[in-house]
């Protein structure tokens, strides 16, 4: 689990660290006037941030494209990580690439000096093995583990991701005040021990481990799905058509992407509106861009125990569930965001609504529709959970080059109320859509296996019975004894899987 830590580490610290490695611009010289940013409003900048002069003359568009550099790996390898999972193990594939990962980090400082396009290359190719760190959830999903254990497990990641962003953001702005080379040494050190641990030390499965014991392999064997006989999946190809021309899938999709807008422009550009507009020193910029994280997780987890409560009492369905937690945590952060456009520099309420923003739009994730492709089709949640990751994180690419593009060489309060409203607008424009195409129903294309695999079973259970003769595969059994066989199963997969994967996907794009 501290793999994850220090996975969100290396992803998050660059967002303020390169506070630290960039000459800031002397506004006095420029055209900005006093109401362009809020001097001294951080009480902390003056008197440091002058002797925490950065090196790198990298204008904003330039940050905006090393910022979201990491990314452009990170989309992109999805599906390669789950074949090599597969292929050579998940603690191979984990510590390999966190080796990896950790090196790079510590190369990064030297990259940076010789030449930014160095340190682009070098955040792409980290970017693709950090992506293979979301294997670890195949590790709790894999049958290895009693569902007790499982579900505890699966549970604590959200508490584990907070940490990585939260001690990334406020441990990097501390180390930036010392050196900004020591943001990437740390990291990078701390990476690279972990991934010795975890290739020395941790198995893919209990039969592996050299000293447990039998009593221990009986009470893990005694629940797990390796006891059980597995339903086999449907052998029907991927309707693709059908796939990308549903509404409510596209209702899905988009409401996480939108989500994800709204995360990657402040877990990138938070710490560099803090100080250029807020006007805190490095280490200050750190620690405040933090607490909204806090708060995040807070209103996450809060959110989606409201959300189950809610549900197990029959006081609400599961859409308007999905409505409501959606609703808050898109209506929640456009609130927020157009407020602080709106009180000028009252640096304690834009604080105090950073953070309230994070804490609703987390609501999002705890009790909204991130898990909603468990219900439109179960039998392909896999490959739909991949496109929405993909579509979703390509939001970490997008976010902070839109914003390095609006406030470049232009760092004022009225570039960045254009930020907000942008962001405004993608959280609040998918929320409207899936009000009216949001649905928990399992949708036609995802009928369609599981229906020729009944009537098959059927078919040879007549078969070896003798009903053949007398009965065709038509008429039995009765329609009615189809359809409850059929609702049944159905419902016994969504009810084992779907509160644990909802907790885990709802995690992916919040944390990173």
């Amino acid at each position: 689990m501290a793999g994850i830590i220090f996975q969100f580490q290396i992803k998050v610290s660059l967002s303020v660290a390169i506070v630290a490695m960039v000459k800031s611009k002397n506004t006095t010289e420029s055209n900005f006037t006093e109401m362009d940013t809020c001097p001294n409003a951080g009480n902390t900048a003056n008197s440091s941030s002058s002797s925490q002069e950065g090196e790198f003359e990298w204008s904003e568009s330039m940050q905006g494209v090393v910022l979201s550099a990491f990314y452009y790996g990170y989309v992109s390898t999805q599906l390669l990580c789950g074949w090599l999972s597969d292929k050579f193990g998940t603690k191979m594939v984990m510590g390999v690439g966190m080796m990896a990962a950790g090196i790079l980090n510590l190369l990064s400082p030297l990259a940076a000096k010789w030449d930014v396009g160095a340190l682009i290359t070098l955040r792409v190719l980290q970017g693709m093995f950090c992506s293979i760190l979301r294997q670890f959830r195949r590790y709790f999903h894999d049958g290895s583990h009693p569902k007790n254990i499982s579900d505890s497990l699966v549970c604590s990641i959200p508490v584990i991701m907070y940490i990585g962003s939260i001690t990334s953001m406020s441990l990097s702005g501390v180390l930036s005040d010392i050196s900004w080379e020591l943001v990437f040494y740390v990291y990078g050190t701390t990476a690279i021990i972990w991934s010795t641990i975890c290739l020395l030390c941790l198995k893919n499965s209990p039969e592996e481990h050299p000293y447990i014991t039998k009593e221990e392999m009986d009470y893990i064997m005694k629940d797990s799905k390796r006891n059980i006989k597995q339903v086999e999946k449907p052998s029907a190809p991927v309707p693709w058509i059908k796939l990308f021309t549903s509404m409510p899938v596209w209702a899905t999709i988009l409401m996480q992407t939108g989500g994800n807008y709204v995360n990657y422009t402040f877990l990138s550009e938070l710490p560099t509106y803090t100080k250029n507009i807020l006007n805190y020193n490095v280490s200050g910029s750190g620690i405040v861009s933090s607490l909204p994280y806090i708060s995040a997780w807070i209103g996450c987890v809060g959110s989606g125990y409201v959300s189950q409560w809610l549900q197990e009492k029959k006081y609400i369905t599961r859409l308007t569930s999905y409505r409501i937690f959606n609703g808050i945590g898109a209506l929640g952060p456009a609130i927020c965001v157009i407020t602080i456009s709106l009180i000028g520099c009252n640096t304690t309420a834009i604080i105090a609504l950073l953070v309230l923003t994070m804490f609703t739009y987390a609501m999002f994730y705890g009790g909204g529709s991130v898990a909603n492709f468990l219900d439109l089709g179960i039998n392909y949640a896999g490959t739909l959970s991949g496109i929405t990751l993909t579509v979703a994180n390509s939001m970490g690419i997008i976010a902070p080059l839109v914003t390095g593009a609006l406030t470049d060489g232009n760092q004022t309060r009225a570039q960045w109320k254009i930020v907000f409203y942008i962001a405004t607008a993608f959280s609040v424009a998918p929320f409207i859509l899936f009000m009216f195409c949001g649905s928990t129903e399992e949708q036609s294309w995802n009928k369609q296996g599981r229906t020729d695999k009944l009537e098959n079973q059927q078919l040879e259970l007549m078969q070896d019975t003798g009903l053949t003769e007398s009965l065709s595969p038509s008429s039995w059994p009765p329609k009615s004894i189809k359809a409850n066989t059929k609702g049944r199963a159905l419902e016994r997969q969504q009810q084992t899987v779907h509160n644990m994967i909802n907790t885990t996907t709802s995690f992916n794009a919040l944390a990173g």
